[in-house]
């Protein structure tokens, strides 16, 4: 575990350092070179940010020419994932507000929600 933190560590220092200096020269081969010249973890099956469904780079370059290589890291238990990959509390699907970014978690509710308007003006 150790072990992992270091490595983590490290990285993100590189990162830190490639994203202020702006040299390219940092990525190495647990890294990914996005095309802005970011560079991401790329170190599979340990750690890859490549091809995860979510735009790491800033600039979509790392979900790019993925094809069905998408691999969404599944949500924690009391979450709903969304078609997107984003998560959401389960209490919020198909309570008739969109939550997920891409809407999917209104789609095929067993019944449509319905909002009721109570008044309280005789």
């Amino acid at each position: 575990m150790a072990a992992i933190k270091l490595f983590l560590l490290v990285g993100f220092v590189a990162l830190f350092i490639n994203n202020v200096s702006g040299q390219n020269d940092l990525c190495g081969t647990l890294y990914f070179q996005c095309d802005n010249g970011r560079c991401i973890f790329h170190a599979p099956p340990v750690i890859s940010w490549l091809c995860d469904g979510f735009d790491d780079c800033g600039d979509g370059s790392d979900e790019a020419n993925c094809g069905s290589d998408v691999t969404r890291p599944p949500c924690y238990t009391g979450l709903w994932q969304c078609d997107n990959g984003g998560c959401i509390p389960e209490e919020r699907r198909c309570d008739g507000l969109y939550d997920c970014h891409d809407f999917s978690d209104e789609n095929n509710c067993a019944r449509p929600f319905r909002f009721d308007v109570i008044s309280s003006y005789g």
